[in-house]
């Protein structure tokens, strides 16, 4: 993610083109009591997007802009293939392809989740990627799903359990999500109801090897005075802060409170971004369509 002073941090469904983002048939059955359940995870939050507190946005609107960027974003991925017999056997991948089934063909998540379903749109608009995304030497089952309402779309991390033959998960967040090469995942929000104008709040995660699991360590948020020079409460835009005067102050928002309490300028933003990303990389990851023909490539 590249900072920009005004840079539009637009949703981006599918992970940063699957170069940059780490963003989520009809096929030969697996029983119903094959699919591994999902245990309990330290870690996993809530999508921070339903901390901000405004008034609430054209969700019609959004999910259009949502997908246009989905489409930009997927083009390359569509290319990617799992080839056959690539030596990826195990009961971690059997576990991963019942998985995969039960959400392609009932809309049913380990665990029993359901975010719902819109049957406007097909399945294969959803993604997937099998990838040891925590580079802790074991792949994981990264699910990006977005075939239903706004606040049903979730990207998901899951962990293949050797002990109990279950599927955890590691992350879920909304899908757009960039995944870094140092442990950190930028999650961005799936409104922008705020005072931020051209800036697109979002969550930082880190991984923590020893729960194996993300871990929330930040929210940022932003207040641009062109949108308007007094808050939701009242109070004027600090000019006293924004030290550069291009009208745009920042909130970062430690552990999981929303609290727009402390604004910063530009330069602090950025050396705390540097803090936590620094030079870190986006990692490129093989989404596939969810497809019956690349579920049976795993």
């Amino acid at each position: 993610m590249k900072i920009k002073k005004t840079g539009t941090m637009m949703i981006c469904l599918f992970l940063s083109g699957l170069t940059a983002c780490a963003q989520p048939s009809a096929f030969e059955s697996i029983p119903h009591e094959s699919i591994p359940a999902v245990s309990d995870a330290a870690g996993t939050a809530e999508p921070a997007s339903q901390a901000e507190e405004s008034p609430a946005a054209d969700t019609a609107s959004e999910e259009g802009a949502a997908r246009e960027t989905e489409e930009k974003q997927t083009g390359p991925a569509q290319a990617a293939d799992i080839p056959e017999g690539d030596g990826q056997e195990g009961p971690e991948i059997a576990a991963y392809a019942a998985a995969l089934e039960e959400i392609y063909t009932n809309h049913i998540f380990p665990g029993g989740k359901d975010f719902g379903y819109d049957e406007y749109y097909d399945m294969s608009e959803n993604k997937f990627a099998v990838y040891d995304i925590d580079s802790d030497g074991k792949k994981e089952l990264i699910v990006l799903y977005t075939t239903t309402y706004m606040a049903g779309m979730t990207g998901t991390v899951y962990a293949y359990d050797s002990a109990s033959g279950t599927l955890r998960e590691e992350l879920q967040e909304f899908p757009s999500l960039t995944f870094y090469n140092n442990g950190a995942v930028v999650a961005e929000w799936s409104h922008n109801q705020g005072l931020a104008g051209n800036f697109w709040p979002y969550t930082v995660y880190n991984y923590n090897p020893g729960t194996d699991t993300y871990e929330q360590t930040a929210m940022v948020d932003a207040w641009d005075k062109s949108l308007r020079e007094e808050d939701y409460e009242g109070n004027t835009f600090p000019d006293d802060i924004d030290a550069d005067g291009d009208g745009l102050v920042y909130y970062i928002m430690p552990g999981g409170t929303y609290e727009k309490n402390t604004p910063v300028d530009y330069d602090a933003y950025t050396k705390w971004y540097e803090s936590s990303i620094g030079q870190a990389q986006p990692l490129e990851i093989p989404y596939l369509d969810l497809t019956e023909e690349n579920i049976k490539k795993l």
